[in-house]
């Protein structure tokens, strides 16, 4: 009797869950592939507009720009809805992060670093 106790089978003695181990292992393997997809492959880019505006300002500070300037950011331009985001301002050619400065600086010393990989 005891050693049918410490037996391992693949089968539960259930009635209604005859093969739950298989259906575990394949839920558990669709849980580490979508673990995977987060923390390998989403976690290297920024997953909001947000957080992008928040790195992008932090480069310009590091880089000792407070704005990026091009003229492409004009929004005189006819084609400047197609550029034209929420999460960044243009402003006399000049374009910058809609948020405050506070965690932007902030990054920039990471950016400095070298730790974000987007």
């Amino acid at each position: 009797m005891e050693r049918e106790l410490l037996r391992v089978t693949t089968k539960t003695n259930h009635p209604r869950y005859p093969d739950l181990t298989g259906k575990l292992l394949v839920s558990a393997s669709f849980l580490l592939a979508a673990l995977l997809v987060y923390f390998v492959l989403a976690q290297q880019f920024p997953l909001s507009g947000d957080d992008y505006s928040y790195l992008y300002q932090a480069k310009l500070f590091a880089s000792d720009k407070l704005y990026a300037e091009d003229p492409l950011y004009d929004r005189d331009l006819p084609f400047y809805d197609c550029l034209a985001t929420y999460c960044f301002r243009d402003d006399q050619r000049h374009r910058f992060s809609q948020y405050p400065p506070g965690w932007p600086a902030l990054l920039a010393v990471g950016v400095n670093l070298g730790a974000p990989s987007g």
